[in-house]
């Protein structure tokens, strides 16, 4: 009897600690985790439309040579990046899916964007497009620029010919070309 009783009481003590044990007291902790995602957005804004038309204007005098239009800066960059990690640096590339037309060069200048906020970058100047990619804004860290025309950076192009060495190979030709901008890590 005595075994049983030393048994109830012990089992009694037991459940009494853990009793204690699970009561609250004047303080406690939990875990919150904090989430912020990697972020490359990009998009090409406009008052108007996003395609651009370069005429080269024809001569109304023999024996005058075409002339062709100076610049067009109705578009503009905006774009979004979380970078990954604090040495990650993000730059924007822009690239040409087929040459401009034969013997003409199409140029971009990417400005420096003023709106917005974080690290948004500095310009490579004026570039000049081909199919190879390019360029145009380096050193992006985190940062957004705003969404909407006059937003971001604005980008002025130029076409022109690429001098009068080659003036005898220009053909006439209306195609298309596409220029695709890339937000990347460097």
């Amino acid at each position: 009897m005595k075994k049983v009783l030393l048994v109830a009481t012990a089992l009694m003590i037991g459940g009494m600690f853990n009793l204690v044990k699970a009561q609250d007291n004047h303080d406690d902790v939990h875990t919150i985790n904090f989430t912020i995602p990697s972020v490359t957005l990009l998009d090409i804004e406009s008052a108007g439309s996003t395609t651009l038309t370069f005429t080269a204007t024809a001569p109304t005098e023999a024996g005058d040579s075409l002339t062709f239009p100076s610049t067009d800066n109705s578009l503009w960059l905006n774009y979004t990046s979380i970078k990954a990690t604090s040495t990650t640096t993000r730059k924007i590339t822009a690239v040409l899916d087929i040459a401009a037309p034969a013997n003409t060069t199409l140029k971009v200048t990417a400005a420096t964007a003023t709106t917005g906020f974080g690290g948004r970058g500095t310009t490579a100047g004026q570039v000049s497009l081909s199919t190879t990619a390019a360029s145009v804004i380096t050193g992006i860290t985190s940062c957004y620029t705003l969404d909407g025309d006059s937003k971001g950076s604005q980008l002025t192009y130029q076409w022109n010919r690429t001098g009068t060495a080659n003036y005898g190979n220009l053909n006439a030709d209306t195609d298309p070309v596409e220029v695709t901008y890339t937000l990347q890590d460097n």
